[in-house]
């Protein structure tokens, strides 16, 4: 795929990237929609709506065409049966002492579409069992070879979230009453860890593979300025709730049918780095502050000045930074959002680029700017690429099943 992009050049058609789960693909336009280049004709801007569901298609055909007889592409939010035994191929059992999240269901070789079985045995080829004693995670449920391998960034996040917790993630979703589940309905886990953390009527969970093994539908739009972006922000943000909930995709977990929709709980849960004192469970003391929200999370603010009258729930920011805006110039509504993003630390580092030039660099900024996952996300140019503009990040709604059901819910935001 990266070869087919070098020849394929400016005029590429999908970028393709690895994601978290080692079952998971990132697929995106090559060009944004509407972009002038040999391969567009002259109307490319009264037709460009009409581009969006062939594009999705010859992505298919481009994942179909490398894919063995006995392998198949499925768009959807989450594998149910994740989690439970003999779900992959090879089997990656969990290994929760020498894994990245601790988990006691999920393999870390399942990270890099989220399954609903996963946490189960036996869903994977090869099988990945949980290790918990040797995996990053700790999890019960999923080995570390769930976890996409090809950056290091996925296992070692997924690593610095448990111990930035001082424990491993905790994920409990309400499970759903039928006439036959069992009332109340509990489980019994070996694990004394899962023991206190499991919650009576609930699924439990334990990896951060649960969550961001989930698929998503992503919406990028430019705009021409600042202040358009900042527009674009505030109207769509209303629209979030809206389109995540006609988008729901992700009901099951761990082999369970729940009582919830969607996905975004679950990963809120799986890549929440808060301590207790930042949750609030003790008094603060080597923490700055106290955080009401995971950094997987709506908004807080919205951008406009002429909004500023709606942001009237009180959050915490970094009040040195923010100071800092004010003083540059920026509105205290924009300041006030770019002062919260950074009362967070990063999630990982590299140590080839600790030092930059700042004024030149924007890679310290992409850092904390990038793992806060809100349902909008505001996005400044990067400083190496003039071509890009100002751009707002549309992120609530779920994977669909078709190609033409993913263009619908892309055109229409």
């Amino acid at each position: 795929m990266y070869e087919r992009e070098e020849r394929e050049g400016a005029n590429r058609r999908v970028l393709w990237r690895p994601e978290y789960g080692e079952f998971q693909i990132e697929a995106t336009p090559g060009q944004p929609y509407g972009h002038q280049n040999e391969l567009n004709d002259d109307n490319i801007w009264h037709n460009l709506f009409n581009t969006v569901e062939e594009n999705m298609k010859s992505r298919r055909r481009e994942i179909r065409e490398l894919l063995d007889h006995d392998e198949a592409i499925i768009c959807i939010t989450n594998f149910p049966r994740l989690g439970n035994e003999d779900i992959s191929v090879p089997y990656c059992r969990a290994d929760p002492a020498n894994s990245t999240t601790g988990s006691i269901f999920a393999s870390d070789e399942l990270t890099c579409i989220f399954h609903p079985r996963l946490g189960n045995e036996d869903i994977s080829v090869p099988y990945c069992r949980a290790d918990p004693a040797n995996s990053t995670t700790g999890s019960i449920f999923a080995s570390d070879e769930l976890t996409c391998i090809f950056h290091p960034r996925y296992l070692r996040t997924s690593y610095n979230v448990v111990q930035r917790r001082g424990r491993k993630v905790s994920i409990n979703v309400p499970i759903f009453k039928d006439t036959k589940t069992p009332d109340p309905f509990v489980e019994i886990f070996n694990d004394k860890e899962s023991k206190r953390a499991a919650k009576v009527d609930h699924i439990y969970l334990d990896s951060g593979v649960f969550g961001m093994g989930c698929c998503c539908l992503q919406v990028t739009l430019q705009a021409t300025n600042i202040d358009e972006a900042m527009v674009l922000n505030d109207q769509m943000a209303q629209l979030a709730p809206i389109m995540m909930a006609l988008s729901a995709g992700g009901p099951i977990y761990r082999g369970y049918l729940s009582d919830r929709d969607c996905r975004w709980d679950v990963i809120s849960n799986g890549v929440d780095d808060r301590t207790r004192e930042e949750l609030g469970e003790k008094p603060l003391k080597n923490e700055k502050f106290r955080i009401h929200k995971s950094r997987y999370a709506p908004i807080n603010t919205y951008l406009c000045e002429c909004n500023a009258k709606y942001n009237d729930n009180p959050i915490v920011y970094n009040t040195e930074f923010y100071n800092e805006m004010i003083s540059a110039g920026v509105t205290p509504s924009l300041a006030q959002h770019m002062a919260y993003v950074f009362i967070r630390d990063p999630t990982i580092t590299y140590r080839e680029k600790l030092d930059q030039n700042d004024s030149t660099e924007t890679d310290h900024f992409e850092n904390i700017q990038s793992t806060n996952w809100q349902t909008m996300r505001f996005k400044p140019p990067p400083l190496n690429q003039q071509s890009i503009g100002w751009r707002v990040e549309f992120r609530p709604m779920e994977i669909q099943m078709t190609d033409f059901e993913n263009a619908a819910f892309s055109v229409f935001t």
